[in-house]
């Protein structure tokens, strides 16, 4: 760019010292279109720059939302005697909103019937969970602790889970 410049400035020293009128009109022509390609490509850098800033903001959004929402988490978590805790907890960097909860039939099927009421009605509310809160739902199978230890390990007791960041 810098020597199309030194060109122009050497184009018109030679018209301002040029008798010759012909010479004139025809070196601003050239001089015009030199400008012209010039401006053009000016043009096309600054829009694949634009295009390229774009994308980079676009990008920083998305790690910005990927690092910034919430992470909850679920662990059963044994508790004292034969008690055992569901334990939801939001690890994210932003609030946990309307987390659902749903149950295995067949988990609660294995809980006393008192119990059952009480993890059905996990169940049927949502939560909220702030960063770095947890939230334990704790029950207990039976009385004997024995029965804790031949539990079926193929009963998984979360069906499903979803929670909402907005």
């Amino acid at each position: 760019m810098e020597n199309l410049y030194i060109v122009l400035e050497d184009l018109t020293m030679i018209l301002s010292h040029s008798n010759n009128l012909d010479t004139y009109p025809r070196l601003m022509v050239v001089i015009t279109f030199i400008y012209t390609i010039a401006t053009i490509f000016i043009c096309v850098f600054n829009l694949k720059s634009a295009k390229a800033a774009r994308e980079q903001a676009a990008e920083q959004k998305r790690q910005f939302d990927e690092t910034n929402r919430p992470v909850v988490d679920f662990t059963i978590e044994p508790m004292q005697g034969a008690a055992l805790g569901l334990v939801f907890q939001n690890t994210g960097k932003k609030l946990a909103r309307e987390i659902c909860v749903e149950i295995n039939d067949d988990f609660i099927n294995k809980l006393e019937e008192g119990r059952q009421r009480y993890i059905v009605n996990l169940t049927k509310s949502n939560f909220i969970l702030g960063i770095n809160q947890s939230k334990v739902a704790g029950f207990c199978l039976v009385s004997s602790q024995s029965y804790l230890l031949n539990f079926p390990s193929s009963i998984k007791p979360l069906k499903s889970f979803c929670l909402s960041a907005s």
